[in-house]
Protein backbone atom coordinates (compact mmCIF):
# COMPACT_ATOMS: atom_id res chain seq x y z
CA UNK A 1 0.00 0.00 0.00
CA UNK A 2 0.94 3.65 -0.20
CA UNK A 3 1.80 3.77 3.51
CA UNK A 4 4.49 1.12 2.95
CA UNK A 5 6.21 3.30 0.36
CA UNK A 6 8.58 5.67 2.12
CA UNK A 7 8.84 9.29 1.09
CA UNK A 8 12.55 8.73 0.47
CA UNK A 9 11.75 6.03 -2.09
CA UNK A 10 9.18 8.22 -3.80
CA UNK A 11 11.53 11.21 -3.95
CA UNK A 12 14.30 8.98 -5.27
CA UNK A 13 11.99 7.77 -8.04
CA UNK A 14 11.05 11.37 -8.85
CA UNK A 15 14.73 12.31 -9.20
CA UNK A 16 15.28 9.35 -11.52
CA UNK A 17 12.18 10.40 -13.49
CA UNK A 18 13.56 13.96 -13.88
CA UNK A 19 16.91 12.62 -15.09
CA UNK A 20 15.22 10.34 -17.61
CA UNK A 21 13.09 13.21 -18.91
CA UNK A 22 16.22 15.33 -19.39
CA UNK A 23 18.05 12.56 -21.24
CA UNK A 24 15.01 11.86 -23.40
CA UNK A 25 14.67 15.56 -24.29
CA UNK A 26 18.21 15.87 -25.54
CA UNK A 27 17.83 12.58 -27.41
CA UNK A 28 14.66 13.70 -29.21
CA UNK A 29 15.67 17.28 -30.01
CA UNK A 30 19.46 17.24 -30.59
CA UNK A 31 19.32 18.88 -34.02
CA UNK A 32 17.12 21.68 -32.83
CA UNK A 33 18.96 22.32 -29.57
CA UNK A 34 22.49 21.87 -30.86
CA UNK A 35 22.01 23.48 -34.29
CA UNK A 36 24.93 25.89 -33.73
CA UNK A 37 27.51 24.15 -31.52
CA UNK A 38 29.95 27.07 -31.78
CA UNK A 39 27.87 29.41 -29.67
CA UNK A 40 26.69 28.95 -26.09
CA UNK A 41 23.09 27.88 -25.64
CA UNK A 42 20.90 29.75 -23.21
CA UNK A 43 17.88 28.55 -21.30
CA UNK A 44 15.23 30.39 -19.31
CA UNK A 45 12.98 28.85 -16.68
CA UNK A 46 10.02 31.26 -16.61
CA UNK A 47 7.06 30.03 -14.58
CA UNK A 48 4.66 32.98 -14.45
CA UNK A 49 1.12 32.28 -15.59
CA UNK A 50 1.02 35.66 -17.31
CA UNK A 51 3.08 36.60 -20.32
CA UNK A 52 3.13 40.08 -21.83
CA UNK A 53 4.24 41.00 -25.34
CA UNK A 54 7.43 42.50 -23.92
CA UNK A 55 8.17 39.35 -21.90
CA UNK A 56 7.47 37.11 -24.90
CA UNK A 57 9.82 39.21 -27.06
CA UNK A 58 12.54 38.96 -24.42
CA UNK A 59 12.06 35.21 -23.93
CA UNK A 60 12.20 34.63 -27.69
CA UNK A 61 15.92 35.50 -27.55
CA UNK A 62 16.67 32.32 -25.61
CA UNK A 63 17.46 28.92 -27.16
CA UNK A 64 15.31 27.01 -24.67
CA UNK A 65 12.41 28.36 -22.65
CA UNK A 66 10.44 26.48 -20.01
CA UNK A 67 6.99 27.96 -19.39
CA UNK A 68 4.27 26.87 -17.02
CA UNK A 69 1.77 24.81 -19.02
CA UNK A 70 -0.99 27.18 -17.88
CA UNK A 71 0.29 29.60 -20.51
CA UNK A 72 -1.32 27.46 -23.21
CA UNK A 73 -4.70 28.64 -21.90
CA UNK A 74 -3.81 32.16 -20.79
CA UNK A 75 -1.25 33.16 -23.44
CA UNK A 76 -1.22 30.90 -26.51
CA UNK A 77 -0.66 33.89 -28.80
CA UNK A 78 2.46 34.85 -26.83
CA UNK A 79 3.88 31.32 -27.24
CA UNK A 80 3.20 31.54 -30.98
CA UNK A 81 4.81 34.99 -31.05
CA UNK A 82 7.98 33.64 -29.42
CA UNK A 83 8.15 30.92 -32.06
CA UNK A 84 7.65 33.46 -34.89
CA UNK A 85 10.44 35.65 -33.50
CA UNK A 86 12.77 32.67 -33.02
CA UNK A 87 11.88 29.64 -35.19
CA UNK A 88 14.73 27.62 -33.60
CA UNK A 89 13.52 28.13 -30.05
CA UNK A 90 12.64 25.06 -28.01
CA UNK A 91 9.65 25.68 -25.76
CA UNK A 92 8.89 23.18 -23.01
CA UNK A 93 5.79 23.02 -20.82
CA UNK A 94 6.48 22.86 -17.09
CA UNK A 95 4.28 20.43 -15.22
CA UNK A 96 4.56 18.84 -11.80
CA UNK A 97 3.24 15.32 -12.20
CA UNK A 98 4.19 14.35 -8.65
CA UNK A 99 2.09 16.99 -6.90
CA UNK A 100 -0.86 19.34 -7.23
CA UNK A 101 -1.66 22.60 -5.52
CA UNK A 102 -3.88 22.20 -2.47
CA UNK A 103 -6.12 24.97 -3.81
CA UNK A 104 -6.01 23.79 -7.45
CA UNK A 105 -9.75 24.20 -7.84
CA UNK A 106 -9.72 27.85 -6.81
CA UNK A 107 -6.49 29.46 -8.06
CA UNK A 108 -7.70 30.65 -11.46
CA UNK A 109 -5.79 27.97 -13.36
CA UNK A 110 -7.83 26.21 -15.99
CA UNK A 111 -5.25 23.42 -16.31
CA UNK A 112 -4.82 22.77 -12.57
CA UNK A 113 -8.56 22.92 -11.94
CA UNK A 114 -9.22 20.45 -14.75
CA UNK A 115 -6.50 18.13 -13.49
CA UNK A 116 -7.72 18.44 -9.89
CA UNK A 117 -11.21 17.31 -10.94
CA UNK A 118 -9.76 14.18 -12.58
CA UNK A 119 -7.43 13.05 -9.78
CA UNK A 120 -8.89 10.31 -7.63
CA UNK A 121 -8.59 10.70 -3.86
CA UNK A 122 -6.97 7.24 -3.85
CA UNK A 123 -3.98 8.56 -5.86
CA UNK A 124 -2.78 10.91 -3.12
CA UNK A 125 0.02 9.77 -0.80
CA UNK A 126 -1.31 9.73 2.74
CA UNK A 127 0.08 9.40 6.21
CA UNK A 128 -0.76 6.39 8.36
CA UNK A 129 -3.47 8.62 9.86
CA UNK A 130 -5.04 9.17 6.43
CA UNK A 131 -4.09 12.83 5.86
CA UNK A 132 -2.64 13.84 2.49
CA UNK A 133 1.13 14.31 2.46
CA UNK A 134 2.95 17.42 1.29
CA UNK A 135 6.65 17.97 0.66
CA UNK A 136 6.35 21.45 -0.87
CA UNK A 137 4.26 24.17 0.82
CA UNK A 138 0.77 24.40 -0.63
CA UNK A 139 0.84 21.09 -2.53
CA UNK A 140 -0.25 17.50 -2.06
CA UNK A 141 1.97 14.63 -3.21
CA UNK A 142 0.61 12.04 -5.64
CA UNK A 143 1.49 8.37 -5.89
CA UNK A 144 3.47 8.09 -9.15
CA UNK A 145 4.51 4.48 -8.53
CA UNK A 146 3.19 1.25 -9.99
CA UNK A 147 1.71 0.53 -6.54
CA UNK A 148 -0.94 3.23 -6.95
CA UNK A 149 -4.44 1.81 -7.21
CA UNK A 150 -6.05 1.53 -10.62
CA UNK A 151 -8.99 3.86 -11.07
CA UNK A 152 -11.00 3.37 -14.27
CA UNK A 153 -8.29 0.94 -15.39
CA UNK A 154 -5.33 3.31 -14.90
CA UNK A 155 -2.82 4.07 -12.20
CA UNK A 156 -1.97 7.72 -11.67
CA UNK A 157 1.33 7.42 -13.57
CA UNK A 158 -0.58 6.08 -16.59
CA UNK A 159 -3.30 8.71 -16.26
CA UNK A 160 -0.85 11.63 -16.07
CA UNK A 161 1.02 10.51 -19.19
CA UNK A 162 -2.24 10.30 -21.14
CA UNK A 163 -3.42 13.63 -19.72
CA UNK A 164 -0.14 15.35 -20.57
CA UNK A 165 0.01 13.98 -24.11
CA UNK A 166 -3.61 14.84 -24.90
CA UNK A 167 -4.20 18.05 -22.94
CA UNK A 168 -0.79 19.72 -23.14
CA UNK A 169 1.28 18.33 -26.01
CA UNK A 170 -1.88 17.88 -28.07
CA UNK A 171 -2.17 21.65 -28.44
CA UNK A 172 0.86 21.75 -30.74
CA UNK A 173 2.30 24.72 -28.83
CA UNK A 174 5.09 22.79 -27.12
CA UNK A 175 8.23 20.94 -28.16
CA UNK A 176 8.04 18.77 -25.06
CA UNK A 177 7.52 18.66 -21.35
Amino acid sequence: TVQKIGMKAVLSKLNIFALLVSVAFFSFFPGKVFANPDSPLLANYYLHWSLTTSEADSLARWDLVILDAENQFKNPDMIKRMRRLNPRIVILAYVTPQEIKQDAGAVGSKLRNDLNLKISDQWYLKSSGGTRLSWWPGTYVLNVTNQAPKINGKRFNEFIVSYTVNTILGTGLWDGI
